[in-house]
């Protein structure tokens, strides 16, 4: 189920980034994607370690629930300040979840896989 659900995150982003290029929506830079997708990374390791410190099993709902939180949180705030514009900003934000959302995944199975092996 898993492989199914990163091959759909990773699709859906493909189609977004391709709209983008097609319609040009947005302006990108080569930092961005990655920058989210290390922001993701972050939060994952931030919320496995949490779970460590308070000795609460976390899962990789746990994990989804706080990068959504705080991703969300953060395009709340560029709407706020007005760094976005509607219809670009609805993709951008979308764009910049699904990459969050990628890092903690990765991080997650990644840290699971290693514990499992112990």
């Amino acid at each position: 189920m898993l492989f199914w659900f990163c091959g759909a995150l990773f699709a859906t982003y493909l189609a977004l980034q391709a709209a983008n290029f097609l319609f040009a929506y947005f302006q990108t830079d080569l930092l961005y994607s990655p920058a989210h997708f290390l922001g993701g990374v972050s939060v994952g390791f931030f919320a496995l370690w949490l779970g460590q410190m308070f000795h609460k099993r976390v899962t990789f709902l746990h994990c989804m629930y706080l990068i959504l939180a705080i991703g969300g949180a953060w395009e709340i705030w560029e709407f706020a300040l007005g760094l976005s514009s509607f219809p670009a900003s609805a993709i951008d934000s979308i764009s910049d979840l699904m990459l969050d959302a990628a890092g903690t995944l990765l991080v997650y199975y990644m840290v699971q896989s290693v514990y499992a092996r112990t």
